[in-house]
């Protein structure tokens, strides 16, 4: 919408939104665009319809139903239990009539892997051997050796330590300007 703001004007017949759950915060930019998109009929699907913020899910069932969902504020007052703004619990009760209507079959499908094991394509696993440019090579025997002599020295104390150097190792094979 950022690049075409005239398909926000249009009216569509129907409206697929697929991975709904990314829309989480009413305020970021995506959703806000989300929500400026008119259809006569909706379609949500997520793999995630209830994400580990409850709070979050706001979104999505305010797109699917307005009417009960008006208010981003209202939603979080009822599901959620503050302390000094901060979400801290959740209203139980309310907590299942919101899991109740999220798993209504009138409104609701759900599929779990194994229902659908069969119709699932076979895992296909390829290996691809990429040669690296010098600049790269160099890079990567630069960041290993450091890491073994920060290993070597005690430099490198935690696992933290260990995997911001593998993330330095992977980033020189991808590009050596990150």
């Amino acid at each position: 919408l950022r690049n075409h703001p005239e398909i926000a004007d249009l009216e569509y017949r129907f409206l697929v939104t697929d991975e709904y759950h990314r829309f989480k915060t009413p305020a970021a930019k995506q959703t806000k665009a989300w929500f400026e998109l008119q259809a006569e009929q909706e379609l949500a699907m997520s793999g995630t319809p209830i994400l580990n913020r409850i709070e979050e899910s706001w979104s999505g069932l305010h797109r699917t139903n307005a009417d009960r969902f008006p208010n981003f504020w209202m939603f979080k007052k009822w599901v959620c239990i503050e302390d000094h703004y901060k979400v801290v619990g959740y209203q139980p009760d309310n907590f299942n009539k919101l899991k109740s209507y999220v798993q209504d079959p009138s409104r609701s499908l759900r599929r779990r892997k194994e229902q659908v094991l069969d119709d699932l394509p076979e895992v296909v696993y390829s290996r691809l051997d990429i040669e690296l440019t010098p600049e790269q090579r160099r890079l990567y025997r630069q960041i290993t050796d450091e890491m073994k002599l920060a290993l070597a020295d005690g430099t490198i104390t935690d696992v933290r330590g260990i995997l911001s150097m593998v993330t330095r190792a992977k980033q020189a094979c991808f590009s050596p300007e990150l």
